[in-house]
């Protein structure tokens, strides 16, 4: 069904908040469970350390319904008077007589659209590389889970929000669907063909905000009260371009409305410019919280606890432990107040002082950005042409915003925004990136893009001569997960698409993207002087160029012409070609996730070079990681010796160890996994014809080894 031939029936969204944000109230929804969310029963069995992560007691259900167990713990505490505690193996019986094991709910899924030879595997070229690639693709049924309720009673009580469909889930201690997680994975979900797996999980995304407003962090109660960065609008994107599924809209678009509306309310905060004077509405991660999270309640407490803070300060230290779990990096340096005399070995010391809730986030920005354009997009190729108005008034306002918040002109880079200072961040982060990915130039990069795009990425050069794995999320070690020298597979994602970006429109675009594309409110006729009519057929003219162009053939490549160049063709050979980079920025949509950008022979920025090299990088690490735990291929990769393992994929690396996993954090690193394999897939997908099985992997422990900083050598085709 085309878009255009959508019902107006669909758009019914009630009223969007247009409201100034400080007025509207804070809407989430809370975890009501006594067992599982707060109370003493809780309390005590996260504090004894029965578990040692805290994730598995919330994740098993009860034997029998809520008010038997409780009735239970009565009696255990009356049994203990005078505030006697409750002796370990006590409370270890009670627990055993009373709870299933965690996920006992949680069973092996089925996974119908399962193919065992997707296309992409065609064009990796490497034999050994494409057997490494089929045996990610086969680890498919092993992650895919489903709800079954009849393992417990029927008024026993279980943590899941339970879906409707069968789903896949990162791995390991993840026996849920999560929600940022879920875009990467689905990148190689929809590259190996699981088309209706992607649909009902999007379905059940759906579910989610029809019921609670939102998505949760996970689909567990106990995280109701924090989402997670907002990719549904990203991931039904993504859907449509691989699927051409456009029906997914016709409920599916007045939820992510929803969606966007719950975010409105909920994150955004007035920020005056502290160079223009001009205020600006942006968004931030800011979690109402002040007990523990229940999945996190041992090292939360001791955490805060101990920390000497006043009741306030306590309440909102446990704010912002939450909060830095809603930005899905948690946690890092980038959100710490201060960074001097950080003591590694005690990890609570460095988290008592985080102030998440004082950044402006590039990443969180830039994603809300993109979703308003895309969300434009959508309403007018369906015929809303007033809330696709609104979308783009807020898309621009929000770009404006980008630039005069978060654009660094001295560093040549956008940084987050800390709201007590009133200046950029002192940390870098690979998430400075982001803006690239959703084609928000500063003036200076489309003025002089020779002098400035070299420096825009010399960081990331920087760090893939230094260092052999893939690129660490920043560069302080401060022992907290999100920080060096870990690399995470979903920043990976975003940076190549970042550079990707750049590469397309100021490489392989004949015109370059220009300045009226990014004008400001002070640059550009206002508003006032522009009728309704004329600025709706100004935003119909750019899209439908853009659907035009969509399927153009700078976003084709085939491995008979790897040395396009366009810049060799006569003016008016391709023209869509020509113009789509300054066309696409100009609605703000991104590049199409099932595409490859072609390698043309004059790239004066290294681009295309660059981004391969990111993704060499990163397949060195988790191939290599995968090989060293036992991976092996058929006639070609034998299994090392001493090694019963069949190969594992780590959901985070070390940058300086070839195939080590990641280390720090609340626990064990963790073998699957979703996003690992998604990205995999994907940069495979865009660089297969080139990559080759990395040489001499060293045998490093799964848990990561030393901080390595020799240079190893990349090999690639």
């Amino acid at each position: 069904m085309r878009l255009s031939l959508l019902s107006l029936a669909l758009l019914a969204t009630g009223a969007l908040a247009k409201d100034d944000p400080s007025t509207l109230p804070k809407v989430w929804p809370r975890c009501d469970s006594p067992i599982y969310c707060y109370g003493d029963l809780l309390k005590a069995v996260q504090l004894s350390e029965i578990f040692p992560d805290s994730k598995t007691f919330v994740d098993m259900p009860t034997k029998v319904p809520r008010d038997k167990v409780l009735e239970a713990w009565s009696k255990l505490q009356a049994a203990h008077p005078g505030g006697d505690a409750i002796s370990k193996a006590d409370l270890k019986t009670f627990v055993n007589d009373h709870f299933h094991p965690a996920g006992t709910e949680v069973v092996p899924g089925e996974l119908p659209d399962f193919v065992q030879e997707p296309t992409f595997l065609n064009d990796i070229k490497d034999p050994i590389m494409r057997g490494f690639a089929q045996h990610l693709n086969a680890f498919w049924p092993n992650l895919t889970k489903r709800v079954d309720l009849s393992t417990i009673c029927s008024d026993c009580e279980t943590t899941l929000i339970v879906p409707k469909h069968d789903f896949i889930v990162p791995g390991g201690r993840f026996r849920e669907f999560y929600y940022w997680d879920t875009y990467f994975t689905f990148q190689g979900m929809l590259l190996s063909g699981l088309y209706n797996t992607s649909r009902n999980m999007l379905e059940d995304f759906f579910e989610q905000v029809r019921t609670l407003g939102f998505i949760p962090n996970g689909a567990r109660v106990y995280y109701k009260n924090r989402s997670q960065p907002p990719f549904l609008v990203q991931m039904v994107k993504s859907y449509i371009e691989f699927t051409k599924d456009e029906s997914i809209l016709k409920d599916g678009l007045a939820l992510m409305d929803r969606e966007w509306n719950f975010f409105h309310a909920n994150t955004t905060i007035k920020v005056k410019d502290p160079k223009s004077s001009k205020t600006y509405i942006v968004n931030r991660y800011d979690v109402i919280n002040d007990q523990p999270r229940p999945e996190g309640y041992y090292p939360d407490y001791h955490t805060v606890e101990p920390s000497g803070l006043s009741p306030k300060g306590k309440a909102q230290l446990y704010a912002e432990l939450a909060s830095g779990a809603e930005s899905g990096l948690d946690y890092t340096a980038r959100w710490l107040n201060q960074r001097d005399h950080l003591n590694k070995s005690d990890p609570a010391s460095i988290l008592r002082s985080l102030a998440v809730e004082s950044y402006i986030p590039v990443d969180l920005n830039a994603l809300l950005y993109m979703n308003e354009r895309q969300l434009a997009e959508w309403h007018s190729a369906s015929g809303n042409h007033d809330m696709a108005e609104h979308y783009d008034r807020a898309a621009d306002a929000r770009h404006e915003a980008i630039l005069a918040l978060l654009w660094n002109a001295d560093l040549a880079e956008f940084r987050d925004f800390n709201l007590t200072s009133r200046a950029h961040s002192e940390v870098w982060c690979v998430t400075n990136y982001w803006p690239f990915w959703a084609r928000i130039y500063p003036e200076q990069v489309l003025d002089k893009p020779k002098e400035w795009i070299p420096r825009l990425f010399k960081p990331i050069r920087h760090l893939l001569d230094r260092y052999p794995g893939a690129i660490p999320t920043t560069e302080l070690d401060t022992s907290l997960q999100w920080d060096f020298p870990n690399a995470w597979p979903p920043l990976t994602h975003a940076l190549a698409q970042a550079v990707l970006t750049v590469y397309d429109d100021f490489v392989l675009s004949k015109k370059k993207p220009g300045k009226e594309h990014h004008q400001d409110s002070r640059e550009k006729r206002s508003d006032e002087d522009i009728s309704h009519s004329e600025r709706i057929q100004r935003r119909r003219n750019d899209r439908r160029h853009l659907q035009s162009i969509r399927h153009s053939r700078i976003y084709r490549r085939d491995t008979s012409d790897q040395d396009h160049d366009p810049s060799t063709e006569e003016e008016d050979a391709v023209p869509e070609a020509a113009a789509v980079a300054s066309h696409s920025s100009a609605i703000g949509i991104t590049r199409p996730t099932n595409i490859r950008s072609p390698k043309v022979s004059n790239d004066p920025y290294g681009l295309y070079t660059m981004t391969r090299d990111i993704a060499s990088h990163y397949m060195a690490s988790a191939a290599c990681g995968w090989y060293t735990t036992g991976g092996s291929v058929n006639g070609l990769l034998s299994r090392l010796p001493n090694v019963t393992d069949t190969g594992h994929m780590f959901e985070k690396f070390d940058a300086t160890v070839l195939g080590a996993g990641g280390h720090g954090g609340e626990y064990e690193v963790q073998a699957g996994f979703g996003w690992t394999n998604g990205v995999a897939m994907w940069l495979l997908f865009q660089f297969g014809d080139e990559l080759a099985w990395p040489e001499n992997c060293p045998q490093v422990a799964a848990s990561g080894g030393q901080h390595q900083q020799e240079k190893r050598r990349l090999f690639w085709r």
